[in-house]
């Protein structure tokens, strides 16, 4: 029981004193709280005013290169284009466009007007600039005495900064694009440059070239006298190896069997089918007449005769077919011959126009290579004057415009009252203890 007794004890020595120094904490306590009070109303008024704007990077609204690229993520680009705001480039445009000059000189430099520099170091303090959580937007807070002001100044930095990344955007643009002229023009120079020495190189080698208003190399005329011997050739020794094999084939046969195949083998002779068809009419009378009459029968006799005269007739149509296939054949041979000898003379002829026309086909080329470099630059130049043009207010949106907010953010009077009673009423009781 002694331990709560000293308590209760000491716990009545604090309340002893509190009552003897009543007066002292009342006293402290009032003054306090009065003059927390007086302060807290006797302080100038200040309002704010916010506006929200989106930020993205400097994107084309259509964009004509690297389709399906992914956009690569920058912590630090908010952070970098806060800097951004806050620095004289902006607020300075600012300051000018609302004559801050001008009326802050009046409030602040007994009417003389400030320099643009002073008024920035002036109003840096009045904004707050914060990024939104998990969003590429950035509030823009501004804090002024006058309300109207306050809303004026915070959609002007939103207005001024949208404007400036359009304008910087436009001039990256401009510089790439006057960069890419110059390239333009100096690849126009080396491309008249490279077309002179080309036609230069073609009198000067006397080169043939059947097409010389062409940008890429074509053709000559020896090569393509070699690809057509060459051509020639082969066909004659297709029909040369068709008589030869033809020939081998029928050279061992006998009459009867020349005659079941020579028509098969080779084109059809309308003589030698005429005869042949005679020759079996002929043939079947024979045979008849074999069974009604004699040998000796004058009909027989004759009948037989006519037949011996076609067998004759188509055995020497034959042999003439077959002198026919061997001239032929000798013609065709002459020929791959002869054509061997032309493809062998013209390969000759194309080998010393190449050799000869080398320089003036490398310098074709070269013309060629930087032909298609001017279209690629005529094409990056016309695509970034197009994307030039195409409007991107998307950089820099104004989501939430700043509105004129009556109501004071500063002083928080009913926090400074409460402040100025807790204090007191601690000094008050503090200052009791301590006398």
């Amino acid at each position: 029981m002694p331990p709560p007794q000293e308590a209760r004890l000491h716990f009545l020595d604090y309340w002893r004193i509190i009552r003897i120094r009543k007066t002292v904490i009342i006293a402290v306590f009032l003054l306090v709280f009065i003059t927390a009070t007086i302060v807290t109303y006797l302080l100038p008024q200040s309002f704010s005013s916010s506006a929200q704007i989106r930020v993205d990077r400097d994107v084309s609204a259509i964009s004509m290169e690297h389709q399906g690229m992914p956009n690569v993520y920058d912590a630090y680009f908010l952070q970098t284009e806060i800097k951004v705001i806050q620095s004289e480039v902006i607020l300075g445009r600012v300051v000018e466009a609302l004559n801050l000059n001008k009326q802050w000189g009046k409030k602040f430099n007994a009417g003389q007007d400030l320099k643009t520099s002073d008024t920035v170091r002036m109003l840096r303090p009045n904004i707050d600039l914060s990024p939104e959580r998990n969003a590429s937007m950035i509030n823009i807070l501004v804090y002024s005495d006058d309300p109207d002001e306050a809303a004026r100044i915070a959609n002007k930095v939103a207005d001024v900064y949208q404007q400036y990344r359009l304008d910087k955007n436009r001039e990256n643009m401009m510089a790439g694009i006057k960069a890419l002229q110059d390239q333009l023009d100096l690849e126009n120079n080396e491309m008249r440059r490279a077309q002179s020495n080309v036609d230069w190189l073609r009198q000067d080698l006397k080169v043939f070239d059947p097409d010389p208003a062409s940008y890429t190399p074509s053709t000559t005329y020896s090569a393509e006298m070699v690809r057509q011997k060459r051509n020639e050739l082969d066909i004659a020794r297709n029909d040369e190896l068709s008589l030869k094999t033809v020939l081998t084939k029928l050279r061992p046969l006998d009459k009867k069997q020349l005659r079941a195949t020579i028509q098969t083998a080779t084109a059809p002779d309308s003589e030698l089918g005429t005869l042949l068809n005679e020759l079996d009419i002929a043939e079947q009378k024979l045979i008849d007449l074999e069974r009604d009459v004699t040998t000796n029968n004058f009909q027989y006799v004759t009948m037989k005769r006519q037949v011996g005269n076609l067998e004759q007739k188509i055995d020497d149509r034959i042999e003439g077919i077959m002198k026919g296939f061997e001239t032929r054949l000798d013609v065709a041979q002459a020929k791959v011959q002869a054509l061997n000898s032309e493809l062998e003379e013209a390969t000759k002829t194309d080998q010393e126009v190449a050799s000869r026309s080398r320089p003036y086909y490398a310098a074709k080329q070269e013309l060629s290579g930087k032909q298609r470099e001017l279209e690629i630059l005529q094409i990056k130049i016309a695509g970034e004057k197009t994307d030039l043009n195409i409007p991107k207010p998307t950089m820099v949106e104004i989501t939430n415009p700043a509105r004129v907010d009556p109501n004071p953010v500063r002083p928080k009077k009913m926090v400074n009252i409460i402040v100025g009673l807790v204090i007191g009423l601690v000094v008050g009781i503090g200052l009791a203890f301590f006398i």
